[in-house]
């Protein structure tokens, strides 16, 4: 209980502190106007990455667990698989997050929520991108019982992105704060990737990786040659593709398992 569970809950509590936690800088700054913005794109981007990475793991976590201590060997073969397929999928859905931004936020709220910068909207779907990445890696932890350290690493994630938020939101005002998360994320990710790289054989499902990269090759091409008046249209040829390309994905990933 005291090396597994509690743990759990430190890991939760410092989570949503790390995807939040920024806010309170921009409140300590008195940029009040920027808070609403801030937490609708955090939002959308949580939301987001949320619905496609948690149902895959929460599905494998219990067959992980088991593998884990049965069969290394399949344990390896299934969670690179599964890894690859989450990347994959997050990749396609960051593309079409930041393509559709204008659409996302007028849905949510209106155009005062839109930030002028257009590079901020980057910045935050990258950081819900590694936040992803950081949700995929670690669970090797889990499988490992090593929740305890795992907790340590998100709080010195989220001291991280509170202080770089701090130093960046006097010259870059909101986006500085997008910076500091993104890169608080993206050093947590990496921290994970390397760690299961070196304990683990990491396996690569080539004919995933080619129809993933012709399938993006494929909604470029569309998106660049066809335009619609309506935009539903164009969301909903862009989702069915993605939804076509999860399919495969997912049933490759089911056949290896």
């Amino acid at each position: 209980l005291f090396n597994y569970g509690i743990p759990i809950v430190g890991v939760m509590f410092l989570g949503d502190l790390l995807i939040t936690g920024n806010r309170y800088v921009l409140n300590y700054n008195g940029l009040y106007e920027f808070i609403g913005v801030y937490s609708i794109y955090m939002f959308v981007c949580t939301i987001a990455f949320q619905v496609l990475t948690e149902p895959v793991v929460s599905y494998f976590h219990p067959i992980l667990f088991k593998l884990y201590d049965e069969t290394k060997e399949k344990f390896e073969v299934i969670f690179s698989t599964m890894s690859v397929l989450l990347i994959m999928l997050a990749i396609y859905m960051s593309i079409h997050i930041i393509k559709y931004e204008d659409f996302i936020i007028n849905l949510i709220a209106n155009d005062q929520y839109k930030y002028s910068d257009e590079n901020f909207i980057i910045i935050v779907v990258l950081g819900g991108f590694f936040c992803s990445l950081y949700r995929i890696f670690s669970t090797l932890y889990y499988v490992e019982k090593n929740t305890h350290r795992l907790s340590i690493l998100v709080a010195i994630s989220l001291v991280v992105s509170l202080l770089l938020a701090l130093l960046l939101v006097q010259e870059l005002s909101l986006l500085g704060v997008a910076i500091a998360y993104a890169l608080s994320q993206f050093l947590l990710a990496g921290y994970l990737i390397i760690n299961c790289l070196c304990k683990i054989n990491f396996y690569l499902d080539t004919k995933m990786i080619l129809v993933f990269f012709a399938t993006l090759l494929i909604s470029i091409i569309f998106s660049k040659n066809f335009t619609f008046d309506v935009i539903y249209f164009s969301i909903f040829v862009d989702f069915f593709i993605g939804g076509l390309l999860a399919l495969f994905l997912i049933n490759r990933l089911m056949i290896r398992s």
